[in-house]
C-alpha cells in the first residue's frame, strides 16, 4: 500500500498517518452568539464582537485573533477567508447570505472547520469474489470506496478539502457517520486486481482521500 503523504488542494492520507494536532485552533463545541446584523467595513459594536470570536476560533481564517469591536481592515480580510472557504463571493463584507452561512455554522456547532477528517487504519479483506475494506477517521464522517479494475482518472478538487473528480469504476457507500468504517464490495472475480480509493467527509464538508491503493482477490 501507498503510504506517501500528498496534501495539495484535497487531503491525500495514507493508511499510517494518525491525526497530529490537526485540531489545534478548531473550537469544536464552543458556544457563541449569533450574528443579528449586517456588518461591513468601519462597523462597531457587539455583533462585530460576536462575529470576531466567532472568526478567532480557527487561526487558518483569523490568524491575528483581534477581539476589538471594530471591523477594520483585518477583520475584513478574515472574512473573506470565511467566505472563500464556505464557497461565498469573498467580499468582505458580512451581508445576508454571508450571516446566514455564519449562523448556520454557529447554530450547527462546529465552529470553522476547515480541517478535513484524517485517514489511518486502512485495511482490506479479502476473497476470491469480494472484498470488506475497512478504516478509520480522526473525527466522524461519512464515507465511500470507490473502486476499479482499472485505475482512476482524477481532476484536482476546485477548492480546500473538497473531493476531487474520480472517473472510472463504481462506488461503495459506508452507512453511517461514524469514525470507523467498512464497506463490503461484492461481486469481483477471483485473482484479479482491483483499485480504489476511499474518500471520507465531515459535517462541515471537508473532505479526506487516499492514495490509490490495489488489492488482489484469492483465486
Amino acid at each position: 500500500m501507498n503510504t506517501t503523504n500528498i496534501h495539495k488542494k484535497i487531503a491525500l492520507t495514507s493508511s499510517i498517518v494518525l491525526a497530529f494536532s490537526l485540531f489545534a485552533g478548531l473550537a469544536h463545541g464552543a458556544t457563541f452568539a449569533q450574528i443579528n446584523s449586517q456588518l461591513e467595513f468601519g462597523s462597531r459594536g457587539n455583533d462585530v464582537i460576536s462575529l470576531q470570536t466567532f472568526l478567532a476560533s480557527n487561526s487558518n481564517i483569523y490568524p491575528e485573533g483581534i477581539i476589538s469591536g471594530y471591523y477594520g481592515t483585518l477583520t475584513k480580510r478574515a472574512v473573506t477567508q470565511f467566505q472563500l472557504h464556505y464557497g461565498l463571493p469573498p467580499v468582505g463584507r458580512v451581508g445576508p447570505m454571508t450571516m446566514a452561512k455564519i449562523n448556520s455554522v454557529i447554530a450547527a456547532g462546529y465552529g470553522i472547520d476547515v480541517y478535513a477528517p484524517t485517514i489511518y487504519n486502512t485495511s482490506v479483506q479479502k476473497t476470491s469474489n469480494s472484498a470488506q475494506i475497512s478504516w478509520n477517521t480522526t473525527e466522524s464522517a461519512r464515507g465511500k470506496v470507490f473502486y476499479s479494475a482499472s485505475p482512476f482518472l482524477l481532476a484536482e478538487a476546485t477548492g480546500s478539502f473538497s473531493e476531487p473528480m474520480i472517473s472510472g469504476g463504481s462506488v461503495a457507500l459506508a452507512t453511517n457517520i461514524q469514525s470507523s468504517q467498512s464497506v463490503t464490495i461484492p461481486g469481483l472475480m477471483p485473482n484479479k486486481l482491483y483499485y480504489y480509493m476511499i474518500v471520507a467527509a465531515d459535517n462541515p464538508g471537508n473532505v479526506s482521500v487516499t492514495n490509490q491503493s490495489s488489492f488482489i482477490t484469492n483465486p
